[in-house]
């Protein structure tokens, strides 16, 4: 959060290697990564990682918006794979609110905008205040032609963005990278013990 990139991630690899089973590790190193410049090296490390981990919701998400952010064409091979560690992570904790967002916006860009709204209508439940979520909704209803849903949710948008003041595009991710490190591996799944 100091942006001491560096430390950040000396100190990250560390907690990896103490405890190599907790997934906060993981996407801290991978948000580090990502803003270093060095996506490629996230995507290989949460691929090898999320092949390991069937009840993990953390490391498959971060992996999916890792390989997301490689720059890959939404329609290639790639991308469905992220597709796929998205709704593994979905399956892990239908709860987690960023799963469902990330998921929305690659089918939407797939041109599958009714799995688009529903996972976007999922995040938004979970989380309303989400203006990714909120934002790429409206972008969905507006390309099925429901211009009046997409106007409601593009006002709020606005009044959110205004609220939060702030042109940071990391700044959501950054928040979820930032609550999954102070819960240790994220929130628990529903009817987790």
């Amino acid at each position: 959060m100091k942006a001491q990139l560096l430390q950040a991630e000396e100190a990250f690899d560390t907690a990896r290697s103490m405890a190599p089973d907790r997934s906060a590790p993981y996407a801290a190193l991978a948000m580090v990564w990502m803003q270093t410049g060095r996506t490629p090296k996230a995507v290989e490390t949460l691929r090898a990682e999320a092949r390991r981990r069937s009840r993990d919701h953390v490391v498959p998400y971060m992996f999916a918006v890792a390989l997301i952010r490689s720059g890959v064409d939404p329609t290639a091979a790639e991308a469905a794979e992220a597709v796929t560690a998205l709704r593994a992570s979905i399956r892990a904790n239908a709860s987690f609110a960023p799963a469902h967002s990330e998921l929305g916006r690659l089918l939407l860009k797939r041109d599958d905008f009714d799995g688009a709204i529903k996972e976007l209508e999922q995040a938004t439940t979970l989380d309303p205040d989400a203006t990714a979520a909120l934002y790429n909704l409206a972008q969905a209803y507006l390309r099925k032609g429901d211009r009046g849903r997409a106007t409601d949710l593009l006002a709020k948008v606005t009044r959110l963005n205004a609220e939060k003041r702030g042109d940071d595009p990391d700044r959501e991710l950054r928040q979820i990278v930032v609550r999954i490190v102070r819960e240790g591996s994220g929130p628990e799944p529903a009817g987790a013990p």
